[in-house]
């Protein structure tokens, strides 16, 4: 029983918590490897690959991911 719940838990920690509709993930694991993002518009910065995944599930796609450099650069419009 110990196994399954462990098991359970590392599923969650690495491929995040789905709310069931959608299939967006709503919980992400607290690693830090920073993304950044293109909407066509702004640019916004992610912490993880999963935390950019999940934006991009709930806003269809809109972003693109783009070079960090470009979200760390202070001239660049913001989201």
């Amino acid at each position: 029983m110990k196994t399954v719940i462990f098991v359970s838990i590392a599923l969650v920690c690495i491929f995040g918590v789905s709310n069931g509709q959608g299939g967006c993930p709503e919980i992400c694991p607290l690693n830090y490897d920073p993304k950044c993002g293109f909407n066509g518009n702004c640019y916004k910065q992610f912490s993880n690959d999963c935390g950019f995944e999940s934006e991009n599930c709930r806003s269809s796609g809109a972003f693109k991911k783009v070079s960090l450099e470009l979200c760390q650069n202070n001239s660049n419009r913001k989201c």
